[in-house]
Parts: structure tokens; C-alpha cells; sequence
């Protein structure tokens, strides 16, 4: 997962802080041949918990299996039903440990060990859609902690924030090419020139556009670690960790130019 942003190679010059979102539209011509999407998600089976204290002596990181929650499963769903009006989408099975291996894929861009990792399905297609896990640096209260992945955030002064550090790659299905990829995150309209005294905005408002994070209930914050956190306090953070993934995903999307 540490090394899955350098799968964007093509994006770099769009992604020059890693703690904003970004896309890459693909070529108008190459979009005219695409029928055919595969579609699958493999985000859903772990979250982390960074809680920030005081000071930094007082920090803790935990994380939880939410492989039952079925997020890959909702998010699948959901790009299907963003897209299915103008393409055939094909549900693709992907082995989820040897798409992040890349410790056993060394000089591999990250697409392909992404790509190998697929199970051609039965239809052809002509690409690949799948959101897989990245990180970014802290873009809640810049302290500079690394998020993965999708999780949850505490620090003090910003309660406790679901976050989605996610990229959606468009892979060719004959080439194994990045043609296209993307960010989840939300455009920002209407910046506010407080906003852009604010350290952790500031580089977000001057693209437009942010990582997606989301302020969910402070009494959340209760808990210290993952396994402090109840089975009701846990159903709150699955609902608000699939309504952000729903309401993310159309940034991408759009920037891909998959959707309109």
C-alpha cells in the first residue's frame, strides 16, 4: 500500500501534494473504444484508527477487519449504477493480497501488479475500473501523519473525521497501461479567504478540489483505539464511511470523463 501512489506515474505533474485530489481524463479518442468495463473494489477490508493527542508523545494508531461490512461489494454497486447507462459493466474478480504485493513485485509499475492480479472474466472487455488503496499525507490537521487506505481520524479541534484515501485506476484490459485515474475527493466550491488561512486547506482550495474526508459524531471520540470502539459506534462509522465512498466517487469519475 506504501508504494501504490507511484502507480500514477503519469499523474505526477498533477499530483504535486499528495494530501489533495487530482484526476487524469482519458484521451477523448481512446475513450470513443471503450464498451466494456471491468469493475471491482478492494478497499473494503481493513480501516484504521490514528487518534491525535495533545502532544505527540500521546499518538496511537490501531486498525479493525471490516472484510465483513461488504464496502467493496456497495462501492462495485455503485459505480455500476453510475455507469451502467453507458457502458456494459462486467463485475471482475481481483485477488486483493497480490494487487498491494509490491514488495514481491519490485520495478513493477503499480498498475500492472494490479492488472496480474485480475481474473479475466469470461466476457471480455476493454478496460479495467478499480479502486484500490493509496495514502496521503495528514489533510485534516496537518500534522503530518500518513492516512492509508480508508479509516478514521481524531485530533483535537477536528472531533473525529471518516477519511477515504482511495485512487480509481482505469486500466487498459490488452496493454495493462494506466489510461486514466483519479482521486476520490470533493471540488470545492466557494472558498472562503478563512479557508485559505487554514495550513491543511490551503493547498486544496488553490486546486479546487480535496481528499474525501467527512466529520462524523463526537461522541465517537470516546474511543481510544478499535477494539474500544462498541458495535453500535461501529455501525455509525460504517454508515458514514459508505455515504462518503458513495458521495466521493463522482470526482473521479468525472475527471476521468466516465461520467458526465
Amino acid at each position: 500500500m506504501k508504494k501504490i501512489i507511484a502507480a500514477l506515474g503519469l499523474l505526477l505533474t498533477l499530483a504535486a501534494c499528495a494530501s489533495n485530489s487530482y484526476v487524469a481524463p482519458v484521451a477523448a479518442d481512446r475513450k470513443a473504444t471503450i464498451k466494456t468495463i471491468g469493475v471491482a473494489s478492494i478497499v473494503g477490508d481493513k480501516m484504521y484508527f490514528t487518534r491525535i493527542g495533545i502532544t505527540i508523545f500521546d499518538t496511537e494508531r490501531t486498525s479493525g477487519d471490516t472484510s465483513a461490512w461488504g464496502i467493496d461489494e456497495g462501492v462495485t454497486q455503485a459505480l455500476t449504477a453510475r455507469l451502467k447507462d453507458r457502458y456494459s459493466i462486467v463485475p471482475i474478480a481481483i485477488d486483493r493480497t497480490a494487487a498491494i504485493n509490491f514488495e514481491a513485485n519490485k520495478g513493477m509499475a503499480a498498475q500492472e501488479v494490479v492488472y496480474n492480479a485480475i481474473t479475466p472474466p469470461a466476457t471480455p472487455v476493454d478496460a479495467y475500473l478499480v479502486l484500490v488503496p493509496t495514502e496521503s499525507r495528514d489533510f485534516i490537521s496537518n500534522s503530518r501523519f500518513t492516512l492509508d487506505g480508508l479509516g478514521i481520524f481524531r485530533s483535537p479541534g477536528f472531533g473525529i473525521q471518516v477519511y477515504a484515501a482511495c485512487d480509481l485506476y482505469l486500466i487498459d484490459a490488452k496493454t495493462k497501461t494506466l489510461i486514466g485515474g483519479g482521486q476520490l475527493g470533493f471540488a470545492i466550491d466557494n472558498v472562503s479567504a478563512v479557508d485559505f488561512l487554514k495550513p491543511y486547506n490551503l493547498g486544496a482550495a488553490m486546486r479546487g478540489a480535496e481528499l474525501a474526508h467527512r466529520r462524523v459524531e463526537d461522541k465517537l471520540a470516546q474511543a481510544k483505539d478499535w477494539p474500544a470502539f462498541t458495535p453500535e459506534q461501529l455501525d455509525k462509522v460504517k454508515a458514514g464511511i459508505m455515504s462518503l465512498l458513495n458521495d466521493s466517487l463522482d470526482y473521479p469519475l468525472k475527471g476521468i470523463g466516465l461520467v458526465q
